[in-house]
């Protein structure tokens, strides 16, 4: 991952997030003001183009993450955006889930996070095309410390749902998060005019025979993507081997899926030529 800190001192109550949409716009109106090929895909699932908007708050801010981080408020705009550095030939995208600020995990002790669908394309410059350079269900992730502190982590409680939806649930703690990603994928840095990424995430219950508290469960989520240098190295604390794309705002996950996306494109530009997306 690759958040970097800045000095931020806006505060916002932790509200209801499971009985009303908090999108900007709704299903309908996306049938009616996208482009054909978008409306063709006949989904009920919102593609997310504007969790990338600084503009925009987070639902509700991340449990034990400092005010003064720049993903603390908002969308993190811009890492790199679509100017990887010279040399590097390798992107993922990558996710976050954490308990809202405020609320504590053992007030839905049956509640998972289930996760799927982890998508990245590439808008290229020269084709004016997008190309997927990654699809799957099957991420990889850990429990990291909320703060990321000495990227201090431990594995995760991860259990499979190929047989409940696709992909992986996972729980999250009070003081942790999960932080989680896909295989990385191979890119071209000249060749770069836009990037998306997005992952789709439910909740659902622990003991599928136990209570359902859903509803009483209040986690947050967001997409995002890593430029690496190549293939096989590894984390460096001085950030000499990846970089941040960019990352999407935190949005409440409910009981139905939902999609959480980052674009390094404006919402009305991506909105023009989407990728092919297939939900």
């Amino acid at each position: 991952m690759a958040f970097l800190a800045e000095t931020n001192t806006l505060s916002s109550p932790l509200s209801n997030p499971l009985q009303a949409s908090s999108e900007p716009w709704s299903t309908a109106s996306l049938t009616v003001n996208r482009s054909s090929r978008y409306a063709s895909l006949k989904t009920s699932l919102d593609p997310a183009f504007h969790d990338s908007d600084p503009g925009v708050p987070n639902d509700a801010k991340p449990d034990g993450v400092p005010s003064h981080y720049t993903w603390y408020e908002s969308a993190t705009q811009p890492g790199f955006g679509n100017h990887p550095p010279a040399g590097w030939h390798a992107i993922t995208m990558l996710g976050h889930v954490y308990p809202a600020q405020g609320w504590k995990t053992w007030q839905a002790p049956n509640t998972r996070i289930q996760i799927k669908g982890a998508e990245t394309w590439i808008l290229s410059k020269s084709t004016k095309t997008w190309k997927q350079v990654q699809q799957t269900d099957q991420v990889a992730g850990a429990s990291y410390v909320a703060d990321f502190a000495g990227d201090a982590n431990q594995p995760a409680d991860i259990r499979d749902e190929s047989r409940n939806g696709g992909g992986i649930s996972v729980a999250v703690n009070n003081g942790y998060l999960f932080h989680f990603w896909a295989e990385r994928a191979t890119m071209n840095p000249t060749d770069i005019a836009g990037v998306y990424a997005k992952f789709e995430a439910r909740l659902v219950k622990a003991d599928p025979k136990g209570v359902d508290d859903l509803d009483s469960a209040r986690y947050i989520a967001s997409a995002g993507a890593d430029y690496w240098r190549n293939h096989h190295v590894q984390w460096a604390a001085d950030w000499s081997n990846n970089g941040q794309v960019a990352g999407g705002r935190f949005k409440w996950v409910a009981r139905h899926w939902k999609v959480f996306a980052m674009t390094t494109m404006p919402a009305e530009e991506i909105k023009k030529n989407p990728p092919p997306l297939n939900f």
